[in-house]
């Protein structure tokens, strides 16, 4: 499937629940852009999309609790380390997001 089949797939308002819900089984695409606004969101038809948001969601939060729990940050450092996990899943999910090229 090319980015531009993709794409018409995305665009398609039969895939969309209230317009910020995104569920088509032929996308495979993990994340797509949002339909109205900035962002992406789960192509929830996906296969895999319940392990990506379980994997993303402990390694988001599981690092820094790692940290914190054996005591190898400071509050500050657990905070710095938390917002350098998010903008690593962002930033991969700008890249997963252009779907196929």
């Amino acid at each position: 499937m090319t980015h531009d089949d993709a794409e018409k797939l995305r665009k398609n308002n039969r895939h969309w629940y209230f317009g910020v819900i995104y569920k088509c089984p032929q996308d495979p695409r993990l994340l797509v852009k949002n339909k109205f606004s900035i962002g992406w969101t789960w192509n929830f038809g996906h296969p895999y999309v319940l392990l990506a948001i379980i994997a993303t969601a402990i390694f988001v939060l599981g690092v820094p609790f790692a940290l914190a729990a054996l005591k190898l940050a400071t509050l500050t450092g657990l905070i710095v380390c938390f917002l350098l996990c998010l903008l690593l899943v962002v930033l991969l999910a700008r890249y997963v997001a252009n779907g196929p090229r």
